[in-house]
């Protein structure tokens, strides 16, 4: 009897921890964890941060969302670039096009060589 409580104790620890977790995630992704949670799939795993709670707190391929929707959300989340460094990035890609088009208006450069360097430029932005 005294097992059985124990067990219970963890369980609740460890949803505790993990919903603490999911807390951090925007709507209707935390809802969506929390649902799916599930006690067997986390092996008793403490998750170090929030990335960890979403992968090991519930089964992607079993959820109703599915694996591909939580990997999309996954690499939207825990994307480590933040809005303002993928802007600096684009303003950059954007001045340096400009070169560019003054490079290929002027014939230092053909229209095709160009379209290939800006396809590298956009390439390296996403």
């Amino acid at each position: 009897m005294q097992e059985i409580k124990r067990n219970e104790m963890k369980e609740q620890e460890l949803k505790q921890i993990y919903f603490k977790l999911y807390d951090e995630l925007p709507e209707p992704y935390r809802t969506q964890a929390k649902d799916n949670w599930n006690y067997e799939f986390t092996e008793e795993r403490f998750p170090d941060d929030l990335e960890g709670a979403v992968i090991f707190g519930f089964d992607w391929e079993e959820s109703p969302q599915g694996e591909d929707y939580w990997n999309d959300v996954s690499n939207g989340v825990f994307k480590k670039e933040t809005k303002g460094e993928y802007w600096q990035k684009v303003m950059f890609a954007g001045q340096q096009i400009a070169i560019l088009q003054d490079m290929r208006d002027t014939g230092m450069m053909s229209v095709k060589e160009f379209k290939e360097e800006v396809n590298k430029i956009l390439d390296g932005v996403n």
